[in-house]
């Protein structure tokens, strides 16, 4: 096996290995937001920030517990695969998934985004009541 070529896409292209998942990541998260914010269209009205509101809480909810957490894998992937590629197999990014899934589960007790999710979950409770009467 030469060393001077490298076999996997990580030693091709470090710096797309770094920054696609976060620009992929980003732009599903995005798509996500605003397929849950445009399907709630008719709960707008119930949310005490109407349509912009409502929107602002879906960010809150998913959007802003997400972005933290692929920041942290952008340096971890920065770490692993610009620094010290010679980690790129290593058990230890297991490991970092399972934190992040982990801090991502808890971190629904964040006082602001358990606010947002009751916003949101009201306007629909309220829609849901009003088109049933």
């Amino acid at each position: 096996m030469n060393p001077d070529f490298p076999h996997d896409a990580a030693h091709l292209a470090p710096y797309m290995m770094v920054v696609m998942p976060l620009i992929v990541g980003s732009t599903i998260i995005a798509a996500i937001i605003l397929v849950r914010w445009l399907m709630s269209k008719s709960a707008w009205n119930f949310h005490p920030g109407g349509a912009n509101g409502f929107l602002h809480d879906e960010f809150l909810r998913l959007g802003a517990l997400f972005i933290p957490f692929m920041l942290i894998g952008v340096a971890i992937r920065w770490y692993v695969y610009i620094m010290h590629p010679e980690l790129a197999h290593s058990p230890i990014l297991l490991g970092a998934l399972v934190v992040i899934i982990v801090m991502r589960r808890l971190s629904r007790y964040i006082p602001f985004v358990r606010d947002a999710g009751r916003r949101i979950d009201a306007a629909r409770a309220a829609c849901k009541a009003g088109s049933a009467v």
